[in-house]
């Protein structure tokens, strides 16, 4: 593929258009399922290492180079919270990036569960939240972005930007052919709405803010845009 030709030299030119890579790697011990180029215990830490090292050799000969995710698929057994931190730390201290230590397992039991029965299921394993839900952050955290919101007729609509978006490029970014009437915006952070109850109890008691277009949108900012 490095030498510009065939499928995988398709595969390279999406992987160049991306802003972000997420690996995912076998970390798990099922003797049933082979593992090519195994050279060390199966689900070992080494051999996660060993594997991530062959994949970024790869991206270096190819001339790529992005910011990287690494998901790391373990043993439920290895979901304790010491264990996790170990891997993860070992994978970033070497590759950089980020890492998310996870059971796909676990992930595909606990998905369709009811919440409080998937609550439950996770706080076995010392979880407080699902493998999707830490990716989700890590790839936010590692991207630089944020997310605010927007409400119109009862539908809420999350907006994903980079974090030092102004509230004028926002507007832009949600009323595409409008945002130049830009006046400025009614704000409240979704914590205090959901604490509160209703946007009449959120004004009634004084929480929200104004905000100009210079202003820079926070992670969690509800907004309503005031257009001339």
């Amino acid at each position: 593929a490095d030498k510009g030709v065939g499928i995988g030299n398709q595969f390279l030119s999406k992987i160049r258009e991306v802003n972000q890579i997420a690996h995912v790697f076998r970390a798990f011990s099922d003797p049933y399922i082979s593992h090519i180029h195994q050279t060390h215990a199966l689900g070992s830490t080494e051999q996660v290492l060993e594997d991530i090292e062959i994949v970024a050799l790869e991206l270096q000969i190819a001339g790529i180079h992005k910011r990287t995710i690494y998901v790391i698929n373990v043993d439920e057994r290895n979901l304790e919270d010491a264990v996790r931190k170990t891997i993860a730390v070992r994978v970033t201290t070497k590759f950089g990036g980020r890492a998310v230590v996870m059971s796909a397992k676990l992930e595909e039991d606990a998905i369709d569960l009811p919440e409080e029965e998937r609550r439950k299921c996770l706080e076995k394993f010392g979880l407080f939240e699902s493998g999707l839900t830490t990716f989700i952050k890590k790839t936010y955290e590692l991207l630089g972005l944020n997310t605010f919101y927007t409400i119109k007729d009862n539908m809420v609509r999350a907006w994903s930007v980079t974090r030092e978006t102004t509230f004028l490029e926002a507007a832009k970014i949600v009323y595409t052919d409008f945002y130049e009437n830009f006046q400025g915006a009614e704000v409240i952070e979704v914590e205090k709405l959901l604490e509160v109850g209703s946007w009449d109890k959120v004004q009634e008691k004084g929480l929200i803010r104004q905000e100009i277009r210079d202003h820079i949108v926070r992670d969690g900012d509800i907004v309503e845009f005031n257009l001339s």
